[in-house]
């Protein structure tokens, strides 16, 4: 909708300006537009300023009925130069040379479309309809997700039969633990606004002031009104240095450490003992002969199957539980103890868990964690002595072998404290802000067809196997996975010369679309009309300006290929329509595309007006209806209690010996994905930099500055290095986002172990479980985007070299 106004009126608040000046007598208008830097997921809507047809500042736009939460970060803000980048992608293309060559020649749309279209026929006439690949993302052309991105190019790839990797190649740690406890993905945590009633804010491996800006905002806002906020993080970053304090543990070892705590915890008595019983899996008799939970048709013949048993303390005998049930009358569980259940001799979960723990005395967690045990102790007395503590995991926990296993050790300290479910509690990698759903399954599924799907762990190396099936071609929409996913020598290695064609959309000539056959130029942001939710709110998210060049949307791109591929009749709405379509929902309440029109593109659905506390009424969606820290069906890979295991590749691997030094990469506040293609950026971060302690640099003689080169059998890359103490002695880490070009030579993704799984060494069982429990739905569901469950991705598994480069 245009907003005209020539000075009254106009959204106050700091900007950042386009670099062009409209003339004296040009007319604003202003737009509404969801934030296409989108790494915290918020979905911020940002008020765009256009004149004379361009984009001339962007500035948070107020959030209705909650002007208190506006808010943009410097991503966003600083988006007002995607449309006019120096490499926007203009005009289709086709590829003239060999592939990373660079060689092109502009075509016709007309032309590119034919083309795609008959290779597309070709190719799945002769290999099959799954030997197509098809992937949405949002690395370049954000926000995923709507109507674009993932919507139009979902229906297209199930009604061909396409193939579709499921499962996120990051990140997969919390939500998989979030899993195992609470039987969702995002369960066990509070609204962000709620810390403001925490005595203890745990912050746990996520640098949140640069990559989730919105939330740590209630992080300070609870900080000054007297909420203690502790940072657990390998790095004193910024998030850090805005604590109450820091807690230096030794990366990857955070299981150690949530475990010591939980030993003190429950040695010491200081565990909530009405809710464990009641709330969680502890008092419930574990089979000493297999692992598994007793149930009650193990002890009588004509006993419940589904009914778990727990040992009546008071009447001495067994009693069965069954589940969702929270207490039983006149019964009093035991939550420690052996017990023979008529002749089955078992244990309780509980004393399983403290056993667990007790491997795990702070003295042995110091050479672990490599932080006193004193320290460790007075943590774990202050976490558990909290009247309400809230636990925020960072995906900085996740991202190695065993980052599910970190993540479950330290959501059972919030299982044993009693702070799920609680004002002021809570434990998850999700902040629970409510978001009305939007109607997506018609719109990603047409009919019962669907992509065939295969997981993440080995999804990308079937491609390179062209195994179970031939995959040779390729569509990918907005996707970047040389700049974004680990190891790009294998994606130009091993996977992209099995293809036959591949087809890239996006803003930008990225690195991924140098390799492309076909290059077709897609709409921004603000260049196309979608529709989001976030805050409370539906966000219409308007068209600003017009498409520059002939870019065009992944709708209308979806919306031609259909036609040519015989689908029109799957395609046959207008651009409203679908958003009708998607608006089509009950907690949408009623709203309606001329409503979000009418009202700046936003407006507040109904929903709670205060922050939502995670499992209030203390129903979890387990299979028990209880906080589940052990878990049975893993018991077969023996992780079925939350542990500590290294890393194949760690510090205490043989590899050490010739790699030493951890080398990992994180997001900085300038920059999503990989976005480091702003001018803003250069400007306030000219190059990328290697961090490094000077305990490390000392014996290698590198000081500040210094070319460096850092390498493993994977790869290289050469950059400049800055010494710092923030970095614990062993650790080296680099910005991730930069491309090819802005380092001195090779790319920091090269050192990385490759995300398509080569060999079984990087497939950690316990995610092969959960793809096997949840199979059949994820090949069901109509949209594979929406089933998290994906890899502990290794980013921070990975061990390196550093030395100065001779002669720089």
């Amino acid at each position: 909708m245009d907003r005209t106004d020539q000075s009254a009126g106009a959204p106050q608040g700091g900007v950042i300006s386009q670099d062009y000046s409209a003339s004296e007598t040009s007319v604003s208008d202003y737009y509404t537009v969801a934030c296409p830097g989108m790494g915290c997921h918020q979905n911020c809507p940002l008020s765009v300023e256009v004149a004379d047809g361009r984009i001339k500042r962007i500035e948070a736009a107020p959030i209705p009925g909650s002007p208190e939460n506006t808010h943009a970060c410097l991503r966003g803000i600083g988006a007002h130069q995607l449309p006019y980048l120096p490499n926007r992608l203009l005009y289709p293309k086709k590829r003239v040379g060999k592939r990373g060559e660079g060689k092109w020649q502009r075509i016709s749309w007309d032309e590119a479309l034919d083309t795609v279209a008959a290779q597309i026929k070709q190719i799945q006439a002769e290999y099959g309809p799954e030997a197509v690949l098809m992937s949405s993302s949002g690395s370049s052309a954000v926000p995923i997700g709507g109507l674009n991105a993932g919507g139009a190019t979902t229906r297209l790839g199930n009604l061909l039969g396409c193939t579709d990797i499921v499962g996120w190649t990051v990140d997969g740690g919390p939500f998989c633990a979030g899993l195992v406890n609470y039987g969702f993905f995002f369960g066990g945590g509070n609204d962000a606004a709620d810390w403001v009633n925490s005595d203890l804010l745990v912050i746990w491996g996520e640098n949140m002031a640069e990559s989730a800006m919105r939330d740590f905002n209630h992080a300070m806002r609870a900080k000054q009104q007297g909420t203690k906020v502790v940072v657990v993080s390998p790095t004193y970053d910024a998030t850090a240095a805005l604590a109450s304090e820091w807690i230096p543990v030794e990366s990857r070892t955070d299981a150690a450490l949530a475990l010591a705590m939980l030993h003190v915890i429950l040695d010491e008595e200081r565990f909530d003992a009405e809710y464990v019983a009641h709330h969680t899996v502890a008092p419930f008799l574990v089979r000493n002969d297999n692992g598994q939970f007793l149930r009650e048709s193990d002890i009588a013949a004509d006993g419940n199957a589904e009914n778990y048993v727990v040992w009546d303390a008071a009447a001495g005998r067994p009693v069965a539980m069954p589940p969702n049930t929270q207490k039983l009358n006149g019964v009093t569980p035991a939550l420690r103890g052996n017990f023979d259940a008529a002749g089955t001799p078992c244990r309780t979960a509980f004393d399983l868990l403290a056993e667990r723990a007790a491997e795990y005395v702070p003295e042995r967690a110091t050479d672990i964690c490599q932080l006193p045990a004193e320290k460790i102790r007075a943590f774990a007395r202050e976490y558990a002595d909290a009247g309400a503590a809230a636990i925020k995991l960072g995906f900085g926990v996740a991202r190695t072998f065993y980052g599910d296993l970190n993540c479950r050790a330290i959501m059972a300290l919030a299982a044993v404290t009693g702070n799920v479910g609680k004002s002021g509690g809570g434990a998850s990698g999700w902040c629970r802000a409510y978001a009305p759903f939007l109607n997506g399954d018609p719109l990603y599924a047409a009919d019962e067809r669907r992509s065939k799907r295969l997981h993440i762990s080995t999804g990308y190396g079937a491609i390179a196997r062209q195994d179970p099936w031939p995959i040779k071609a390729w569509l990918l929409f907005a996707a970047n996975p040389l700049n974004t996913q680990p190891n790009a020598n294998t994606w130009i290695n091993d996977i992209l010369p099995q293809l036959d064609l591949v087809v890239a959309v996006d803003i930008v000539n990225s690195w991924t679309s140098e390799y492309a056959d076909i290059v077709l130029p897609g709409a921004t942001i603000f260049e196309r009309e979608d529709l989001y939710t976030g805050l409370g709110c539906t966000i219409l998210s308007e068209q600003a300006i017009e498409p520059e060049g002939e870019a065009r949307t992944d709708l209308e791109i979806c919306t031609e290929l259909a036609q040519r591929l015989g689908l029109g009749e799957f395609f046959d709405k207008s651009q409203d329509e679908w958003l009708e379509l998607m608006l089509d929902h009950p907690s949408q309440g009623g709203v309606t595309l001329e409503q979000l029109r009418a009202n700046d593109g936003m407006v507040r659905t109904p929903g709670p007006t205060e922050p939502i506390i995670g499992y209030a009424d203390k129903k979890f969606d387990t299979r028990s209806g209880r906080i589940e820290f052990y878990a049975e069906y893993l018991k077969e890979i023996g992780q079925e209690l939350p542990t500590h295991l290294d890393p194949p590749e760690g510090k205490h691997s043989k590899l050490a010996q010739k790699y030493p030094l951890q080398f990992f990469t994180g997001r900085r506040k300038y920059v999503n994905q990989s976005q480091s293609y702003f001018s803003t950026t250069k400007t306030l971060c000219p190059e990328p930099l290697l961090r490094m302690n000077p305990l490390d640099a000392k014996p290698r003689g590198i000081k500040d500055d210094d070319l460096v080169r850092v390498f493993n059998d994977r790869g290289e890359v050469r950059l400049k290095a800055i010494l710092t103490e923030a970095m614990r002695p062993g650790t080296v880490w680099v910005e991730h986002g930069w491309w090819p070009k802005d380092f001195a030579g090779g790319h920091y993704q090269n050192l990385l172990k490759p995300v398509c799984a080569p060999d079984e060494s990087m497939i950690n069982p316990a995610f092969q479980v959960f793809w096997e429990m949840y199979k059949d739905y994820a090949e069901q569901a109509p949209s594979p985007g929406l089933t998290p469950y994906g890899i502990a991705d290794q980013l921070f598994d990975c061990m390196a070299q550093v030395e100065t480069v001779a002669g720089a």
